[in-house]
Order: C-alpha cells, then sequence, then structure tokens
C-alpha cells in the first residue's frame, strides 16, 4: 500500500522518519541513515545545487534523482509522488546551507 505525506511541515509538524515508518528499532533506523547517506551521494553525483532553495531546483533534475533512488532503494516506492525522497533531500540541502552559512563559506 501507499504511504501519503502528512500535512504540515516535516521537521516541525511530524517527524520524516516516523512518517516513513523507519523509526522504532535499531533496525529501521539503520535502514533510514543508509537511504539518508545515498541520498547525499546521489545529490553530489547529480550536481544538483545545495545552495539553491529546492523550489529553484529544476524539475527535470527531481526527476532524475527521484528515479534513481527509487532503482536503489525499492522501498522508497511505497511513498505518494516521492514525498519522502524529496523531504529527506530538502532537509540535508536546508542542513547544508545553514553550516555553510554558519561557517562563512555563504
Amino acid at each position: 500500500p501507499m504511504i501519503n505525506r502528512p500535512k504540515g511541515t516535516a521537521g516541525q509538524h511530524w517527524s520524516i522518519q516516523e512518517a516513513m515508518g523507519l523509526a522504532g528499532s535499531e533496525r529501521k533506523t539503520d535502514a533510514y541513515q543508509g537511504i539518508q547517506r545515498n541520498l547525499r551521494d546521489l545529490v553530489h553525483n547529480a550536481r544538483i545545487r545545495w545552495q539553491s532553495p529546492w523550489n529553484e531546483i529544476p524539475a527535470s533534475d527531481k526527476s532524475k534523482l527521484f528515479q534513481v533512488a527509487r532503482e536503489q532503494h525499492p522501498l522508497l516506492k511505497r511513498y505518494t509522488n516521492d514525498w519522502a525522497t524529496a523531504e529527506l533531500v530538502k532537509q540535508y540541502m536546508k542542513n547544508r546551507r545553514g553550516s555553510a552559512y554558519r561557517n562563512g563559506w555563504l
């Protein structure tokens, strides 16, 4: 069965890990963290500009990222319209930008 995106904002109104059903055990947490690491690598390999907000990333780049992510992690096919992949990538890019600003790189 497909899992719909919860209402509200990730991190404020709900936890991405819990909404994905990957919380509550060490095995699930390991799977979640593995997906996080892989998506970070995909963002780098796809040369997606982490310096830009998500809404400025071209749809074609997002589409390719979603496709490769689904191929590498079949679990991600369960989430309607790739919401889990999008939220994890947005979280990564936001944290990366925040770190860069704090360190004076941006």
